[in-house]
């Protein structure tokens, strides 16, 4: 992450957080590295390549509204991630997401599916509506 520098880290970060926010696959899969991975504590399942990862995503996640928070988890760029509940009109906590890079990619994502852990980051439980329709 040094290696980077803060203002391209930065860059980086906005940028993911902006793709998922959007649900945009094609911006998500052009960060990660061609043979990433993805995995989800607790479940004894796992991604690797954009082949997988995109069949994943369409099928799973971004069929969700999201919004994320940036935080960090040892040292590593990580997000504190919100799905849409329509029924409470709000975002509710979801799953910490961890990222390793490879330079200025992402090599892993490890998604920890514990919406409890999101207020250990000093993250709220909830963050509130905003932008119709998305």
């Amino acid at each position: 992450l040094r290696a980077l520098g803060d203002a391209r880290l930065q860059a980086l970060v906005e940028a993911y957080v902006e793709a998922w926010e959007r649900g945009d696959a094609t911006a998500i899969l052009a960060m990660l590295a061609e043979d990433a991975t993805l995995s989800m504590p607790p479940y004894p399942v796992w991604y690797r390549g954009h082949d997988d990862i995109s069949v994943f995503l369409a099928d799973g996640p971004l069929r969700q509204r999201w919004r994320l928070v940036p935080t960090r988890a040892n040292g590593q760029v990580a997000f504190g991630c919100y799905t849409w509940d329509a029924e409470a009109g709000c975002y509710v906590a979801n799953s910490i997401d961890v990222l390793t890079l490879r330079g200025e990619t992402v090599e892993h994502v490890t998604a920890f599916l514990l919406a409890d852990a999101v207020p250990r980051f000093g993250l709220p439980d909830y963050l509130p509506a905003r932008e119709p329709g998305r």
